[in-house]
């Protein structure tokens, strides 16, 4: 039976997977591999190295699912008319300025008639 799950790559620290993490691919050169034994010494205890949240580590099964609550579940009747109330002012503020536009020439021309 496996210990762990570690991404290696020459020349590079390995990378340790948890019970609940998902695996990934980090590039070229990094191969995965399963860890049975436990390594001896000093060497062993640097090169065993746990993933944490402060780094850019895949999330785990466990935190997919904490992160679910974070989004709406449901769409309400309030959000759909919110959103309509954007696209009609979206349309009301384009025909504003495409009226405007269309009488700035004689808006001009009626100032300079006037000086």
């Amino acid at each position: 039976m496996a210990l762990y799950i570690e991404a290696v790559k020459e020349g590079q620290e390995p990378v340790s997977f948890g019970p609940n993490s998902l695996l990934v691919s980090y590039g070229h050169g990094w191969k995965l591999q399963t860890v049975t034994e436990p390594q001896v010494g000093a060497r062993a205890r640097a090169s065993v190295r746990r993933t944490t949240d402060t780094e850019s580590s895949p999330l785990g099964v466990n935190e997919l699912h904490s992160t679910k609550g974070l989004l709406p579940s449901v769409i309400g009747v309030q959000y759909i008319a919110k959103v309509l109330l954007a696209f009609l002012l979206l349309f009301v503020f384009g025909a504003v300025f495409t009226l405007a536009l269309e009488n700035l020439p004689r808006f001009l021309i009626f100032i300079n008639s006037s000086i």
